[in-house]
Parts: C-alpha cells; structure tokens; sequence
C-alpha cells in the first residue's frame, strides 16, 4: 500500500495510503477491463487512441495485441480489411 504526504494550502499536512489504481469498468459490461481500445483517433489536433476500457470478453482482437471497442470495429472492417474475432473465440 503506497503512503504519500500531502501539504495542504492552508499549512497543514497529511498522509495519504492507497491499494492502488482500480480498473475503469469495461464500457460495455462494466466489468473490471485490462485492455484499452486501438483505434486510431484525432484529440485536439493530436493523433491518438480511442483508448475506451474493455474487459477481456469485450474485445475484438484484430492482431497480436491489438484491441478494438465494438464502436470501432465495423469502421476499422470498412477501411482496412474484415473484421478480427472476439477474443474468446477459436481461431
């Protein structure tokens, strides 16, 4: 458990102990996710990732560890290639 301290604007202080990050809930079950979604996107002018939370059952494998939301999978089928699987389907 990871203890920081803390000062305060006012002078006083304190110490602050956590267990760490939680997950963000998959944005599809709500389950705990372990993957974030690969799509390309535009933020403010800057290139990124889509990066919405999935859980393993959620995601669409599309290559190696390359993930999709389910949003993205029907673009990213349209303009470059057939779709990937679930990942819990087999090969």
């Amino acid at each position: 458990m990871p203890c920081i301290p803390a000062r305060f604007p006012d002078g006083s202080s304190a110490i602050v102990c956590t267990r760490g990050r939680r997950p963000k809930p998959c944005v599809h079950c709500r389950q705990p996710s372990s993957r974030l979604c690969d799509f390309p996107v535009e933020r403010n002018g800057k290139a990124g990732t889509c990066d919405a939370a999935l859980c393993a059952r959620c995601t669409w494998a599309i290559s190696g560890d390359r993930d999709l939301c389910r949003a993205h999978v029907k673009e990213w089928a349209g303009e470059w290639g057939p779709a990937g699987r679930p990942l819990g389907d087999p090969a």
